[in-house]
């Protein structure tokens, strides 16, 4: 339903014409659309707004971020951390050595979340594509050209 002015005339958008709702004075999608054009022109300001945002919120904006990006929350994250004891679901690594929080590792296709892994156990998945035929090929390799010295190492 459309809002009227006091006269009982229905409110008309400024950028289309068309009826708005509202407060504002354009229809929805002219608003978007301005939106978007103010953003592309502000670039700067609105950076330094995300930035500030960001440093003044971190935990808002974190859980911001795995909501859009994976659909889970920051107590999710934080339940998945613990199930997993605070380490690497791969490497086992705990996150107290780690420079950065554990990242969620996810089915690109599905965009199923699996688990949280290290940035290094991380970007080798991503760079095999998730295949586990790449990642059985690399274990094969890595045996058969193992080193004496490696194999000491790897002993202790």
């Amino acid at each position: 339903m459309t809002d009227l002015t006091p006269d009982k005339q229905p409110l008309v958008c400024s950028g289309c014409g068309g009826p708005r709702d509202g407060s504002q004075n354009r229809c929805r999608a002219c608003w978007s659309r301005y939106m978007r054009e103010w953003n592309a022109k502000n670039l700067d300001k609105v950076r330094d707004r995300h930035r500030t945002y960001k440093r003044k919120n971190p935990e808002k904006f974190r859980d911001s971020q795995l909501r859009t990006n994976f659909g889970i929350s920051s107590r999710k994250y934080d339940e998945m951390l613990a199930e997993q004891g605070e380490k690497c679901a791969a490497c086992r690594t705990p996150q107290p050595q780690l420079k950065r929080r554990l990242a969620v590792d996810h089915c690109h296709s599905s965009g199923q979340v699996r688990g949280l892994l290290c940035s290094n156990c991380n970007t080798a998945l991503g760079l095999t594509r998730d295949d586990p035929l790449i990642l059985e090929g690399l274990i094969s390799y890595l045996k058969i050209t193992r080193t004496d010295q490696q194999e000491k190492r790897h002993e202790k």
